[in-house]
């Protein structure tokens, strides 16, 4: 196996090249470094608390995958409160309809 970094010939078993430290692709630090699959990015929009424990409890072991479900959980908060405010817009609208058809 070559080195990505320097290009140096490496041990396949190593996981970090002995030239120049980078880890290779067997390393835990490689394999923990993935992104957030879809079932995580679904639950931390539809449930941002959830995206938001996530993301405090991979912060410092999987920062790839702790910054999807953080973005997701943003996304899925600016979505629930769009909705309410556009839902308190229609009900006012709804009352003050309904409130000018009363005789007074």
């Amino acid at each position: 196996m070559f080195c990505t970094e320097c290009g140096k010939d490496i041990n396949d078993k190593a996981a970090v090249c002995i030239h120049c430290g980078v880890a290779t692709p067997n390393s835990k630090a490689a394999i923990d470094n993935k992104g957030a699959d879809i079932g995580m990015k679904l639950l931390s929009l539809f449930i941002p608390i959830v995206g938001l424990i996530l993301y405090l409890s991979w912060k410092d072991t999987k920062p790839i995958a702790a910054k999807d479900v953080g973005k997701f959980a943003i996304i899925g908060v600016c979505i629930s409160a769009g909705l309410g405010i556009l839902m308190f817009i229609i009900s006012m609208a709804m009352v003050g309809s309904a409130m000018s058809s009363f005789p007074y």
